[in-house]
């Protein structure tokens, strides 16, 4: 994967006692984990800060050279965590993300 700057980012990893046949498993999850380093939502600190979300997907977005937003169903897990747990700022705050991001077809 390269950067805006063409700086190639790699990493070579040998699975020690795969085959052929196995090492996709665990090769698939560490290039998940390579690609997405650095890339992780902490819902404590976005009940606190909700527009740490967004800051945090503008920024992956910007490593990855595409716009990222939250998912419907993600942005649907933070507002039940919001109201579950009474951040009703921020549930408010994430309410009218998700309106922005996936309006209601009328």
């Amino acid at each position: 994967m390269a950067d805006k700057k063409g700086t190639l980012n790699y990493k070579h990893t040998f699975f020690e006692g795969e085959t052929h046949g196995t090492v996709s498993y665990p090769g698939n999850y560490e290039a998940l984990k390579f690609i997405f380093k650095g890339f992780r939502t902490d819902i404590k600190q976005i009940a606190k800060n909700p527009g740490l979300l967004e800051s945090e997907y503008k920024t992956f977005s910007g490593k990855m050279g595409s716009e990222f937003n939250p998912s419907e169903s993600y942005l649907n897990v933070i507002l039940k965590f919001m109201k579950s747990n009474g951040f009703k700022e921020s549930e408010t705050y994430f309410i009218n993300l998700k309106d922005k991001l996936y309006p209601k077809v009328k």
